[in-house]
């Protein structure tokens, strides 16, 4: 049996893998108030990052010395397409039926793995091996794996082709079909493994190479979903197909603004939770440059702390003509945080929710 021992490359990718577990871990702390619609991207990477922990056992030889580590890695590759399928799904609107239906197959394959590797440790749950490693193998076939996730990923395209339909903003156009791209790039990577491992001239370094591929498309999904309101608000522009380097005048500039504020209000596009500079741009005729300009010039303000005036208003009123908690009144005025909904109503009232509905009402 070969030593086991460590490279530069199988470092770096140890050292990959742990940082996937902690930006994971990092992504759902940030992002816990968006979790109902991003959570299979976290997962996503928190489990990419498990299937390289496990590569880099396998070049290193370490997967001897800790054979029971493996069990996990087929059952990963068949919740990859699901994940993503997931997500497209939520971010269109979509209600997936019968979710958890989805990942049977990569519980059955984990399942039969934990079985199987448990003889590593004198524990046998049952006698016949062939028929039990047989199911094990079909499971773990990489082939069944890159059928799952291309299946799952001409699913997710045909979802997002109909939305696509309904919506109009450029931007998020471009970013699905990223998005999509990128998983495409990592099902190629996969598949190409198990292509060029049958010739020659293949080694050590293309199976490297491959994994950097792999790792790169992952990550750049998990990046992409991550900075997600930043792109649509117009903080991050890489992303945007087209920029108008249109100059209005001061009266034309005012026009929009106030045409924006009338439909913002009468529309009350505050209320929905997942507004983004986008969409209001769109909406305006406007590109995302210009809309976050002309905000930026007549409020003083970015889109973010534009938009939350209007909610706090809103939240303003329903503190002195309702009775509903603090924290209702939180999300019904558009907030998705508690936190958000805190700091951008003492910026504009100088108090609290609480000071402030007891100012209104002096004898509660």
């Amino acid at each position: 049996m070969q030593e086991a021992s460590l490279d530069t490359w199988t470092s770096i990718f140890f050292v990959v893998s742990i940082f996937g577990l902690f930006f994971s871990s990092l992504f759902f702390l940030k992002g816990r108030h968006r979790l109902p619609s991003v959570w299979p991207i976290p997962v996503l990477i928190f489990g990419y990052s498990i299937v390289l922990f496990q590569y880099s056992l396998f070049w290193t030889k370490y997967i001897n010395t800790f054979p029971f580590l493996n069990f996990t890695l087929g059952a990963w590759f068949l919740t990859f397409g699901p994940l993503i399928y997931f997500y497209t799904a939520r971010f269109c609107g979509v209600h997936v039926k019968r979710g958890l239906l989805h990942f049977v197959p990569a519980f059955v394959s984990v399942s039969f793995a934990f079985a199987f590797y448990l003889r590593f440790y004198g524990i046998v749950l049952y006698e016949r091996d062939s028929i039990w490693l047989g199911f094990l193998q079909l499971l773990s076939n990489p082939w069944l794996a890159v059928f799952s996730m291309s299946l799952y990923l001409l699913i997710s395209i045909r979802i997002w082709n109909r939305f696509q339909q309904k919506s109009t903003v450029r931007i998020v156009n471009s970013w699905m079909r990223l998005l999509h791209g990128a998983f495409a790039l990592f099902i190629l990577s996969y598949a190409s493994y198990f292509i060029l491992v049958q010739f020659p001239f293949f080694n050590t370094s293309w199976d490297y190479g491959i994994a950097v591929g792999m790792s790169l498309s992952i990550f750049m999904i998990g990046l992409f979903v991550y900075y997600e309101p930043s792109i649509f608000n117009g903080e991050i522009d890489w992303l945007m197909v087209e920029k108008k380097e249109q100059e209005f005048s001061d009266e034309n500039s005012q026009y929009f603004f106030e045409k924006m504020v009338a439909q913002i209000k009468q529309e009350e596009l505050f209320l929905n939770g997942d507004l983004r500079l986008a969409h209001l741009s769109e909406f305006s005729g406007l590109s995302l440059h210009d809309a976050s300009r002309i905000i930026n010039q007549h409020s003083g303000k970015n889109f973010n702390q534009f938009i939350n005036d209007f909610r706090v208003e809103r939240a303003q009123e329903l503190l002195v003509s309702t009775d509903l908690s603090v924290k209702e009144i939180c999300f019904v005025s558009g907030f998705n945080s508690k936190v958000t909904f805190y700091s951008a109503f003492k910026a504009k009232a100088n108090k609290t929710p609480v000071e402030f509905r007891k100012s209104t009402h002096p004898r509660t």
